[in-house]
C-alpha cells in the first residue's frame, strides 16, 4: 500500500557485496543501477566482508538519527 508519509522520508541506496564483482566493473554496475532506478539520493557501495564503505554508511545513519526530530 502506498504511504505518502513514508515516501517523503529520506532514503539511501545501499549496494552490497560489491567485492563479488571485478574491481574494474564496480563503478559501471553502480552507475547502471542508479540510472535504472533514476536515483538522485545518497548511494553507498559497500562490502560487508571487508567493510569497505560500511563505516561511512553507519556514520551517516547515526547522524541522521541524532538530528532527525521525527524519529
Amino acid at each position: 500500500r502506498y504511504d505518502e508519509e513514508l515516501y517523503r522520508k529520506p532514503r539511501w541506496l545501499v549496494l552490497n557485496k560489491l567485492d563479488l564483482l571485478a574491481a574494474e566493473d564496480r563503478q559501471t554496475v553502480c552507475e547502471a543501477v542508479k540510472v535504472g532506478l533514476e536515483w538522485s539520493g545518497p548511494v553507498y557501495a559497500i562490502s560487508a566482508i571487508n567493510r569497505d564503505g560500511v563505516d561511512q554508511l553507519c556514520h551517516d545513519i547515526m547522524n541522521f538519527l541524532e538530528n532527525d526530530e521525527s524519529v
